[in-house]
């Protein structure tokens, strides 16, 4: 009956929606909850761990479900973990309580969940036409040459086709500190961010080089908390093998990762940007939950 639904119209809905569920169990976590079935799945795996819930601090990322863990006093670094504690993660992968590498049908599948997860809301939502049912996530950097070639393509043709890309702006160079002009890179990047305006902003931005609009009181966000939004971000993809090294690079709704043109024709940007190119995508997404829900698969997480 359910794979039924998934071969109709809602077939897309309901395959987000199962995405939605991958990291709990349908209830609210909270940074503390999530620590909590953490331990009592490694007390019921038969081990103990090395710090106490109260030596530890979960924070939130930029992905639903997702906490970066780290030893309040020094900082150092646990791990990330699902907010139901079932699986830990890093750069390198994710693994089980009994330190288990997820399977490959698994990971495909957390791959897939993660990328749909991502808050986009507190991403730079920037649409051309009716934003065609689009969520991409452009890596981009204001002192990127391709990109601005790109961003240029893309103005020529704004009024022409329909697509959305969710933007992190950032600088090339991940160390503000170090020169006058990546601090200054990485502050027209937060003031973008925090403009009450942000899409008309980094829009802009690409034509005069210089950020326009007014910042918003409410936002605190500064360069050097933008680096790191971004240094996690790109760690979380990397975890499950998408690879955002360089920009532009852009990641498509079935998480799939490819470096765009600088220069492209209308035909072109509809086929990689637009409505043209969400039926591939909905094959490859309703095919992944097939695989975890419906037809045999090695391991649980």
């Amino acid at each position: 009956m359910i794979e039924s639904a998934l071969n109709g119209y809602l077939g897309r809905a309901i395959v987000v929606s199962m995405l939605a569920l991958f990291f709990s169990h349908g209830v609210s976590a909270t940074p503390k909850s999530m620590l909590e079935s953490y331990q009592k799945r490694i007390v019921a795996a038969g081990y103990t761990t090395n710090h106490s819930l109260a030596e530890l601090e979960a924070r939130e990322t930029l992905v639903h479900g997702i906490y970066r863990v780290v030893v309040k006093r020094s900082g150092a670094f646990l791990g990330y973990f699902t907010e139901n504690g079932e699986i830990t993660g890093d750069v390198n992968g994710w693994e089980d309580v009994h330190g288990k590498s997820i399977s490959q049908d698994d990971l495909a599948f957390l791959r897939l969940a993660l990328v749909q997860n991502i808050r986009y809301d507190r991403l730079v939502k920037v649409q051309y036409g009716n934003g065609g049912g689009r969520k991409m996530f452009l890596a981009s950097a204001l002192d990127c040459g391709y990109c601005g070639a790109m961003e240029k393509n893309l103005a020529l043709h704004s009024k022409n086709f329909n697509t959305t890309f969710y933007i992190l702006p950032s600088a090339l160079d991940s160390r503000p500190n170090r020169s006058a002009k990546s601090e200054a890179l990485w502050k027209a990047a937060a003031d973008i961010y925090c403009s009450e305006n942000p899409a008309e902003s980094w829009k802009k931005f690409w034509v005069n080089r210089t950020v326009t609009g007014i910042r918003r009181q409410d936002c605190n966000v500064n360069s050097h908390m933008l680096v790191e939004e971004e240094r996690f971000l790109k760690e979380l993809l990397a975890s499950v093998g998408i690879k955002v090294n360089g920009t532009p690079r852009i990641v498509r709704e079935d998480s799939i990762p490819f470096t765009p043109p600088a220069t492209s024709d209308l035909s072109t940007l509809k086929k990689l940007y637009g409505e043209e190119g969400l039926k591939d995508i909905d094959a490859i997404m309703l095919q992944r939950v097939r695989t975890r829900f419906f037809e045999p698969y090695d391991g649980r997480y």
